[in-house]
This record gives C-alpha cells, structure tokens and sequence, in this order.
C-alpha cells in the first residue's frame, strides 16, 4: 500500500536520529582507543599475541563507525523525504556484536591454548 498522505516529520525525531549516532559513535570510539592503546603497550613489549589481540579489535571499531555512520546518513535521508519507514535495523547490530564477540573468543582461545609458545 502506497502512502498518500505525506507523512509529519516532527524536529525531536532528527535529534533522536542523530542521538543514536552519537551513542553508536560513541562505542566506536571506546574499542578503537582500548585497540590503540593495546597496540602502543604491545609495541613496548614485542608481545605478538597483544599486538594480534589490538588488531583484531581495530577492524570491529572501524566496523561500528562505519556502521553508525551508514545508519544515520540512511535515517537522515529517509526523514528528510518525510519516508514511512522502516527506521530500525535488525541485522547491523547483530552482525557488529558477532564481529566483537568472535575477536575476543579468538584471544581467549589464543591465550589458552598457546600459551606455552609464548612463555
């Protein structure tokens, strides 16, 4: 079914939008520097599991900017053509929290089961 009618876009939805960009962002932001600050750390030690653990956290970090930014510009868009929807993502989410998950089960079982390689 068609719209005829436009639909009302009123101002506090683009605030929320754009709220919901910062918060992902905002994530974003949280696991590059923890990567950044792995890296630097590693770097000091030549420790080459730290320096896998802080690259493998990097690409999910750019993964959620990405993301974000992807997500708000489509949002953004969709308003400003006053569009019905749908407005949420189901499979973005999803896939990022599995990206961040596998990253830290591989150092988990990196740690677990070479360790004796290392030390």
């Amino acid at each position: 079914l068609n719209r005829k009618v436009p639909m009302k876009v009123e101002p506090k939805v683009f605030f929320a939008a754009e709220r919901t960009f910062l918060l992902w962002m905002h994530s974003a932001l949280w696991l590059f520097g923890a990567s950044t600050v792995i890296l630097a750390y590693a770097s000091q030690d030549a420790d080459p599991r730290k320096i896998m653990y802080g690259a493998s956290i990097m690409p999910v970090a750019l993964a959620f900017m990405l993301y974000s930014l992807i997500t708000y510009i489509r949002r953004i868009r969709m308003l400003r053509q006053k569009l019905p929807g749908p407005y949420e993502d189901l499979v973005g989410p999803t896939v990022l929290c599995i990206m961040l998950v596998l990253s830290i089960v591989t150092q988990f079982a990196f740690k677990m089961f070479y360790a004796d390689v290392y030390y």
